[in-house]
Formats: structure tokens, C-alpha cells, sequence
């Protein structure tokens, strides 16, 4: 098997529905259960680019207390990296990796197997300092890395879909959010409100661009404190509401892409 498809996993769409976008023609959008693009139905065909921007230890190098015994998520690899080397070498070393993990080449590989699409899953910790989630903590740096990613698939002529795998205070226990076993999203408007404003901000940074198929509002959610708890209608309206609110914050920015929103367990 080819070195770039051990690193990537399939994209599952059949747990995401789009939801209706009124777009420009030349942008992806519904029209019933299709996607469109100029009158023509596109199937989207793809892969996630897990562990990219977004650690897990199952599939990439980093392995629970890989830099010592408290490191067992993308976010605490950051922190440690920052307090023994300085936030700017921290950055430098997070993004020599994040060049690495993804090449241009892996993209040709993945578009000379004829697939069209790759899902890029991001959090929080790659937009705002570790250690400030106010607007105040907006990176200079936040979108180079992913622009530079953007760019790179369409050169090859390949969509994306942005997935938003870790907002702040992390919406389920899991280490795919970036801080595991933290899940405090669903119970603080601040995390609530900031991450919309950071969906607002991504939104609003690639609203012209064609290439973006669309955003993802949030992988997995799991509004539960503990697993064990049988799910209710409280904690699916929770999840609702959580969407809902970051479905309207992408739309005063972009009223064209695609939405996307997940199933929950």
C-alpha cells in the first residue's frame, strides 16, 4: 500500500448530511440529495486527514506519555513543547511536523487514485494560543498552515471539507478533540460562544474560495459527562441547540458552502 494511504483514513460521509446552501453555481451546493457544481452532479470521493493538525495515538506517532507521562493529546504535546522550548519554537515544531505528516505528494497520490475530496479536521489549539481562548488569543499565524493545505488540494483540483474536531473546552471525553476527558463545551456559554466566533472566523476566511466543499460543525459530539450515561433528550438537544447556533455563526459569514452536520453516538 502506498505510504500516504497508511497515514489517511477513509471519509465515512453516509454520518454527515448536508444541509441546503443557496450558493454561487461554481461553488458546491445542494439541490435535493445531490451535490452540484455548474448544473452537474459531483460525487464526492475521499479521505480524513486524521492526525494532521489533530493527534491520535492510534494513528500517528504520538502515543500516550510520548513526551513524558502527562501527554496523552495533541494540546498537552503543545504545552510541554512550550514550556521547555518558548511558544515560537513550539509553533516551528508543531508545523515542521504538520509539513511532513501531509505532503503535496501524498495530495497527487490520492488524486491520481481518482478521488476528489479530503476532510481536514482542526481545533482550536491551531487558531488561538493555548493559554488564551478570547479574541485577544486570535494566532497572527492561524491560518497558514491550513491555507497552505487548501492551496496545495486545489493545485490538484481536489475539495475540502473543514471538520472541526476540537472546540474549545473539547464537545466529548475523547482524545480526538485535542484534550481528552475534558468535554466542557456543552456546559459553558464561553466555550459555546467562542467557538462559534471561531467557526466565524474560518467561514469568513474561505467564503471565495470554490475549493472548499464545505464545514463540518463538529465531529463526534457527545454532550455526556460519563459514557456510561444512557443517552436522553436532553443531552440530544443540547447537541441541537450547539448546532444550531454554530449552523447561524458559519451563515453570517458564508451563505454559500455546504454545512455539514454529524450524527451523534
Amino acid at each position: 500500500m502506498k505510504k500516504s494511504f497508511t497515514k489517511i483514513a477513509f471519509l465515512i460521509s453516509i454520518f454527515i448530511i448536508p444541509i441546503i446552501s443557496k450558493a454561487n453555481d461554481t461553488f458546491l451546493h445542494t439541490s435535493g440529495t445531490n451535490i452540484v457544481s455548474n448544473n452537474q452532479t459531483i460525487q464526492l470521493k475521499g479521505f480524513n486527514l486524521g492526525a494532521l493538525f489533530v493527534m491520535e495515538s492510534y494513528m500517528s506517532p504520538m502515543s500516550e506519555g510520548s513526551l513524558g507521562s502527562s501527554t496523552s493529546d495533541t494540546y498537552q504535546i503543545m504545552q510541554t513543547l512550550q514550556n521547555r522550548f518558548g511558544i515560537s519554537t513550539q509553533q516551528e515544531l508543531m508545523q515542521s511536523y504538520e509539513n511532513t505528516w501531509i505532503t503535496p505528494t501524498d495530495l497527487d497520490n490520492i488524486k491520481s487514485a481518482g478521488f476528489n475530496l479530503i476532510r481536514i479536521p482542526v481545533w482550536w489549539g491551531q487558531f488561538y494560543d493555548l493559554n488564551n481562548t478570547a479574541n485577544s488569543g486570535w494566532r497572527k499565524d492561524a491560518f497558514i498552515q491550513l491555507d497552505k493545505l487548501v492551496n496545495a488540494a486545489a493545485a490538484c483540483k481536489i475539495y475540502v471539507i473543514i471538520d472541526m474536531h476540537g472546540a474549545i473546552g473539547s464537545q466529548s471525553l475523547e482524545q480526538s478533540t485535542g484534550q481528552i476527558n475534558k468535554n466542557e463545551y456543552w456546559n459553558s456559554t464561553v466555550a459555546r460562544s467562542r467557538t462559534a466566533w471561531m467557526w466565524w472566523q474560518i467561514a469568513n476566511h474561505y467564503k471565495n474560495n470554490a475549493y472548499i466543499a464545505g464545514y463540518d460543525l463538529l465531529n463526534e459530539p457527545d454532550s455526556r459527562p460519563n459514557k456510561k450515561i444512557p443517552w436522553n433528550n436532553d443531552y440530544y438537544n443540547q447537541i441541537i441547540h450547539a448546532y444550531d447556533q454554530l449552523y447561524h455563526s458559519v451563515r453570517q459569514a458564508d451563505p454559500n458552502h455546504i454545512v455539514f452536520i454529524e450524527a451523534t453516538f
